[in-house]
Parts: C-alpha cells; structure tokens; sequence
C-alpha cells in the first residue's frame, strides 16, 4: 500500500510539474537573471542582455518540441560596467563604458577559430570561451554603423595608438576577433571624416607628437596618357607625406599643413599626373 501510495505522488508531481528527487524524470527550465538592458542586431533581434550587475550573457529564444518559444541566455563575462557601443556582424564588437572592446566569433567556434593566440587578445575561458577582449583602453572606436564588416575600422587607444583592421572584403573569423595590427604610434591629432560622411580629400590623417603627417583612405580614377584606360589609384595604409608640421586642416580638395616655414598643400596630384 505505501508504495501504490508513493508511486501516486509520484505521477502527479510529474503532472503538476514539480521536480523530485526520484520518481519523476521532468525538470524545471532554470531561471534566467532579471535582465535590464537587451542588445538588438538591426533587425530587432536582440543578441545579448545585460542584467543589472552589468554582466553581459549571450540571448536567444530558440523553439521547443511544442513550438514554443523559449529563451536562452549564456554569460560571457561578468561586471562589464555597461555597453557604451554594439557593433552587430559576423563577428559582433561590444565596447564597454569602462573601454573595453570585445569580439564575440559567434557560438559553435573554438578559442582557435576565435583567437590569434597573440598575447594582446586575451581569451575569456569556460563558458566564456567565445568572447575575446582585444583592448582594455579604447579612447575611441571609429566605424560607421551598419558597415557590416571590420574591413578599415580603426581603434584609438588611451595611450594614443592607433590600430586598424585591413581595407576592403569582409575579415574571417579568425582575423576579425584577434587584435588589429598597429599602425601608427603617439598620434597628436587624428582626423577620420569617413567615419560619418564627412567629405573630405582623405578619408584619414594623423599628426604624431614628431610632426609627421600621415594620410590614407583615398581613392581615385584616373586615364592613364598612354593606354587611354581607366586606373585605379588608392592609398590603403598610412602613408607619410610630409615632416616637421605643427597642424593642419583636412579639407574637400587637399589638406594645408602648417609648418614653421609656412602653409604647404598636401594632396596626391604628383602621383596621379605620373
């Protein structure tokens, strides 16, 4: 009789939902945190959630054998002081508001698909495996929102480096979570109008601290005298062009440099009239 009675309570926990020791193989879903802030692609779809500890969690609402939709959240990393920018993609960028910068790869990609395996990118572990900080000190993130690629996007950091991610093409995994190469160091003055629409001769001039104006993000067409065809001209990387300058104006058709000998103009009309 006790156990006719025991197997009874049995059935009906199951059926009422409850979850007991033995008896019953049903589980309860496991509580999600109480969420404060979501992260949403363009499609309004959101990707990430931040609880009210800041900790960041990947989001998803996936569908159960029934059809009906539940959510999903897996922490990536804890305390992040908030998302001051997010960047969604193939491989999304979370800025946080204490200049962190984060590559999320994706779910389903090892810490060797996600990473370099260089000392600058550090790879969160366990269950945070995917997320990769490639910078502790972001002083500024310039890309242009729904550019859906890292392809020319650019990193300041406190102490004034600049780094960059590769001109043109979308990056691959690998390439676009892990640290982007340097490319110039002790930048004065950075100008990047591209970023939002600006129009300008470059796209991107840098001042360092030794007066060493650098120039790139510039493209032109021009009909080669010869040939009589169309040639493309381009300047990818930062490219010196000129010494000794104490600043200068980035403007439509050139830039004008000021030095201690006067103005001088600066634009590429001596390599596109070769």
């Amino acid at each position: 009789m006790n156990s006719h009675k025991v197997l009874c309570r049995s059935l009906l926990a199951c059926c009422l939902g409850i979850t007991m020791l033995s008896g019953c193989e049903h589980e309860e879903q496991e509580a999600l945190p109480d969420f404060t802030e979501y992260l949403k692609t363009e499609d309004g779809m959101a990707q990430y959630a931040l609880d009210e500890s800041t900790n960041l969690y990947r989001y998803r609402i996936e569908s159960d054998d029934k059809g009906a939709e539940v959510p999903h959240a897996e922490l990536l990393t804890e305390n992040t002081g908030g998302i001051e920018r997010f960047i969604p993609g193939d491989v999304p960028l979370l800025l946080t508001k204490s200049h962190a910068l984060y590559a999320d790869p994706g779910e389903g990609k090892s810490a060797d698909e996600g990473a370099t395996g260089t000392s600058d990118s550090k790879q969160e572990t366990s269950t945070q495996s995917q997320l990769v900080q490639l910078f502790e000190n972001v002083e500024e993130l310039y890309i242009e929102d729904g550019a859906g690629t890292l392809g020319g996007a650019m990193v300041m950091t406190q102490d004034r480096s600049l780094y960059g991610w590769p001109v043109g093409g979308d990056l691959d995994s690998k390439s676009a979570s892990a640290k982007p190469p340097l490319l110039l160091e002790k930048v004065e003055r950075f100008e990047h109008p591209s970023a939002d629409g600006t129009e300008a001769y470059y796209g991107s001039a840098a001042l360092t601290e030794a007066g060493e104006l650098y120039v790139w993000d510039f493209e032109r067409s021009y009909k080669d005298a010869d040939t009589g065809e169309s040639v493309d001209y381009r300047v990818d990387a930062p490219t010196l062009r000129l010494g000794k300058v104490n600043r200068f104006d980035l403007q439509p058709q050139q830039i004008i440099a000021h030095t201690n000998v006067g103005e001088v103009i600066v634009n590429e009309d001596e390599f596109l009239n070769e």
